[in-house]
């Protein structure tokens, strides 16, 4: 009996190491099974990145593309034109008429009648005049300096 009961316990650590290398095989094919799992996961991650990123690009060249053709259908319009041109024409010609009238101050009555101040009064205006142009330039200017480093700040 007693060597049944040695055969009985060598028969069962068998059977016990067989179940232990079994369980050895299935948690290795586990852990290779989540490696692989996890390596599609980054291909995966991988993949979606590179097309989410050709998609932004492709966005992008086209919305430039409809920009650009946005700004030459206004640029072709005369309305814009001549709106464009006014622009920096008008402080010239405002500039010529304030010259102008520096040279002949005139008032206008009501009735479209053009009347010259006399002669004194001409070179009051005349000075005023002078004095509240320099003014706003130096306002002007003033204002400028004060932006300037606000905007190098934020560069």
């Amino acid at each position: 009996m007693n060597k049944s009961s040695v055969e009985a316990v060598d028969e069962a650590q068998k059977k016990q190491k067989e179940a232990e290398k079994k369980m050895e095989q299935a948690e290795t094919k586990a852990r290779n099974e989540k490696k692989r799992a996890e390596l599609e996961i980054r291909k995966a991650k991988k993949e979606v990145k590179a097309r989410t990123e050709k998609m932004r690009d492709t966005e992008y060249f086209w919305g430039m593309g409809y920009i650009t053709v946005i700004l030459f259908v206004i640029i072709q319009n005369g309305a814009f034109q001549n709106d464009f041109i006014d622009f920096f024409r008008t402080p010239f010609m405002w500039y010529f008429q304030f010259c102008e009238w520096l040279a002949h101050p005139t008032y206008d009555n009501g009735f479209n009648q053009k009347i010259a101040y006399t002669c004194g009064e001409a070179w009051v205006i005349r000075i005023l005049a002078i004095v509240a142009v320099l003014l706003i330039v130096v306002i002007i200017m003033a204002i400028i300096m004060e932006i300037t480093p606000v905007y190098n700040f934020y560069k």
